[in-house]
């Protein structure tokens, strides 16, 4: 998910490095990354507390789950998402309530809001933000950080341009990425 070392242990960089290695005869990489998903998956959520939160997400899930998509995994497959969903079991655990379509649905806000965004966010794809989010915010401005992933890079990367982008957009409403440097991947 993560686009550099600072995200190890289970960072994009490590992973595509493992793979590499087990095309070599070296799979040790792949082991390891495989244990600690399965020390931190289950240690990093209160029991219960998927199944709850993942229902804001049931119509896309189930989308996923009953499509053919889901039948073409990638090289790597989608064990966050089939662990998260527990291979689509978990999409009618929780009780449906019936105020549930209420919050399927983006609503207008004329409040004026900054999305950012990096370029390499697997996890959460700024495109997905400009077709999804932004046409829904009138007020809305967004900055796509070239060769930057998801949060961890975003804040730990470039921290005076990102500082300064918030600070000048919250006191000014005007947006300045131009500390940012071009970043190698």
């Amino acid at each position: 998910m993560e686009t550099t070392a600072k995200a190890a242990p289970l960072s994009g960089p490590m992973t595509m490095n493992a793979w590499l290695s087990a095309a070599h005869g070296d799979s040790s990489g792949l082991w390891f990354e495989s244990l600690l998903a399965q020390l931190a998956f289950p240690q990093a959520f209160v029991w219960g507390d998927l199944a709850a939160i993942g229902m804001a997400d049931n119509q896309a899930a189930e989308r996923y789950f009953s499509s053919s998509e889901h039948d073409r995994r990638s090289i790597i497959g989608n064990p966050g998402t089939e662990f998260l969903f527990g291979g689509g079991g978990l999409l009618h655990a929780w009780p449906a309530n019936p105020t549930d379509n209420e919050y399927t649905h983006v609503r207008t806000s004329k409040v004026q809001t900054l999305l950012i965004g990096g370029s390499l966010d697997f996890a959460t794809p700024p495109q997905a933000a400009t077709k999804e989010l932004l046409p829904y915010l009138p007020n809305g401005h967004q900055v796509i950080l070239a060769g930057l992933g998801h949060t961890t890079s975003i804040w730990s990367e470039q921290t005076k341009a990102s500082t300064h982008l918030m600070t000048t957009y919250f006191d000014t409403g005007k947006v300045d990425d131009s500390l940012y440097k071009p970043q190698a991947v």
